[in-house]
């Protein structure tokens, strides 16, 4: 019986910690930028930059974490933005500028 390998690796996420790991690496790859998360998914391998459910807990997990910094930015009347980046100043290894 053979077994497929995936196109792409970053697509299977075996477990929450690999995810984070992936999230962490692609906000911290972006750093100083803000990136959304259409552009973290898409970072992270997944079709059409769409985010999934566990996505965006994984997002909020690691800022309550203090991991990486979320800022709010208003579309329209009704719409809203979420923008993330690299924690640099709580991080043990920070990226040099």
């Amino acid at each position: 019986m053979m077994t497929s390998q995936p196109d792409n690796p970053k697509k299977t996420n075996n477990s929450k910690r690999a995810l984070g790991d992936l999230i962490l690496e692609a906000v911290k790859t972006a750093y100083p930028n803000w990136v959304d998360r259409k552009q973290i998914a898409a970072a992270i391998g997944r079709p059409d930059g769409k985010s999934r459910p566990n996505d965006n807990e994984k997002l909020e997990e690691l800022v309550v974490a203090g991991l990486i910094e979320k800022k709010d930015e208003k579309i329209g009347a009704a719409g809203t933005k979420y923008l993330y980046r690299y924690n640099n100043a709580a991080s043990p290894n920070p990226v040099k500028e």
